[in-house]
C-alpha cells in the first residue's frame, strides 16, 4: 500500500525508500510524495484519509473487494474482521456538484454490499479548495479536511419496536 509506505516514512520515520536503479540513495519525503502522486493523482486525498484513521489507532487495508477504498480493522485482519469499509469522496469547495458516482443507486448498492459482509460504511469526505491546493508538495495535506460520516442501513422490521414504543408514548402523553 502506497499510503502505508508513506505513513511509515512521513508519520513515523521508520522506513527508508530507495529507487530500484540506485539502492544506495534513499528518497526524501518530497521525492516519495511526487512519485506516489505521479502514480495516483488522488493519492493526497487517500493519504489524508489514511493518515487520519491510522492516527486513531486503526489498521487499514485495501477495500476493493467491497467496493471501497479501505477496510478498517480494530487490531488487524488476523484478529478481527474489518469493522468498517471506507469510501473516500473528494469534494472541491469551488465545484460542489454531484456526479454519477454519487447516485442513489450506487450508494444503496455500496451500503447493501457492506451490510451483507457485516461492515458499517464510513464515508470520508476529503474537502479542499482548489484555489488554495497544490498537490505537488506534501504541504498540501494541511489544506485537505477530512469529514467522516458513518452510514447504517435502516431496516423497518428491526426498528419497528422502537417506532411503536415512541408512538405509544406520544399517544399516552395526551391521554388524560
Amino acid at each position: 500500500m502506497y499510503e502505508e509506505a508513506f505513513y511509515l516514512k512521513f508519520g513515523l520515520d521508520c522506513l527508508n525508500v530507495c529507487h530500484e536503479d540506485n539502492q544506495n540513495h534513499f528518497l526524501s519525503i518530497d521525492e516519495i510524495w511526487k512519485l506516489f502522486v505521479a502514480y495516483d493523482p488522488d493519492f493526497p486525498f487517500k493519504y489524508a484519509t489514511y493518515h487520519k484513521l491510522r492516527s486513531k489507532g486503526w489498521i487499514l487495508k485495501y477495500g476493493i473487494k467491497y467496493g471501497c477504498d479501505f477496510l478498517v480493522y480494530y487490531e488487524g485482519p488476523d484478529r478481527y474482521h474489518a469493522s468498517y469499509s471506507v469510501k473516500i469522496k473528494i469534494k472541491d469547495l469551488n465545484s460542489i456538484e454531484e456526479n454519477e458516482s454519487d447516485s442513489f443507486t450506487q450508494f444503496s448498492s455500496l451500503v447493501r454490499i457492506n451490510e451483507t459482509a457485516s461492515k458499517d460504511l464510513l464515508l470520508c469526505y476529503a474537502i479542499f479548495d482548489s484555489n488554495e491546493l497544490c498537490i505537488d508538495s506534501v504541504q498540501c495535506l494541511s489544506k485537505i479536511n477530512i469529514m467522516e460520516m458513518l452510514i447504517n442501513r435502516w431496516v423497518p422490521e428491526e426498528n419497528r419496536d422502537i417506532q411503536m414504543g415512541q408512538s405509544c408514548t406520544n399517544v399516552n402523553e395526551f391521554d388524560d
